[in-house]
């Protein structure tokens, strides 16, 4: 018998006996009452209350990185969390039969928002109520090492994925990797992404190698735009209508946005105008 069972039986025997009197059944009442929050509170003492979730842990300690006016802390958060993004886009096509891995990543598009936030060409846009965030200034454009900085290739081609084994690096046949024209990438600022465009199979090599360098073919400083947009975990939401405005593919792309909102407020911008 579990205890509303019981609770019920008890109150039955009171009302056989012909004891109607309120205060027997208030006390039998208040009696079982007692029980269950003494039980509540003993789970609550060896179990604990319910846990934070990831995404509440992850900014707790961002903000202390904030605190400490760690910015350089903060870049290399965003670089931890979006690594398993970057092992998955890589090693997938060796795991699954040809053709049938991951599909590349596509910036901003995989981000998730709706499409009336982005110009007919994929860009953020001005002509959507939001400032545009492409840099135009390529002088300005950073030299990106693939040692550290996260850039996100898609091996998908079945002879590629093994002809380039062993074969491009530093004492190689193929020697190190040099960026050409036919590496293409984009970077986002201040996320830690850069997303490949093309050369996804040279440049895969050499962040496996932890040689060679990138430099863009577009940048976007996306500051503008972050307080204009939160991540609450699982979907991107307004700040001006507290709306949901979409879900991004991976949730580290929300997550490196919430990190870089402490990010612009510890360092200026260098694409600022």
């Amino acid at each position: 018998m579990d205890a509303n069972e019981h609770f019920l039986s008890r109150c039955c025997q009171i009302l056989a006996k012909g004891s109607l009197r309120p205060a027997s059944i208030a006390d039998t009442l208040l009696s079982y009452t007692s029980r269950i929050l003494s039980f509540k509170g003993m789970f609550i003492l060896f179990f604990g209350r319910k846990k934070k979730n990831e995404f509440d842990q992850l900014i707790t300690r961002a903000r202390l990185l904030y605190e400490d006016g760690n910015v350089v802390g903060l870049h290399d958060l965003q670089r931890i969390l979006l690594k398993p993004v970057q092992a998955h886009h890589i090693r997938q096509a060796y795991l699954e039969p040809d053709n049938t891995a991951a599909g590349s990543i596509s910036l901003p598009r995989d981000f998730g928002f709706n499409s009336h936030l982005l110009a007919d060409d994929g860009r953020f846009s001005g002509d959507h109520g939001l400032p545009s965030c492409f840099v135009e200034d390529v002088t300005r454009y950073p030299v990106l090492a693939l040692s550290r900085d996260i850039a996100l290739p898609t091996s998908w081609h079945p002879t590629s994925i093994v002809r380039n084994l062993g074969r491009i690096g530093a004492g190689l046949p193929n020697g190190s990797f040099t960026q050409s024209t036919n590496h293409q990438v984009v970077y986002f600022y201040p996320l830690s992404l850069v997303c490949v465009e093309n050369g996804n199979h040279s440049i895969a090599q050499g962040i496996m190698r932890g040689e060679g360098s990138v430099v863009p073919e577009d940048v976007y400083d996306v500051s503008k735009l972050l307080d204009a947009i939160s991540f609450d975990g699982r979907s991107w939401r307004s700040e001006e209508s507290d709306r949901i405005i979409g879900t991004p593919r991976y949730r580290e792309f929300g997550w490196v946005w919430e990190i870089a909102k402490f990010i612009s407020r510890l360092e200026e911008s260098p694409y600022a105008r």
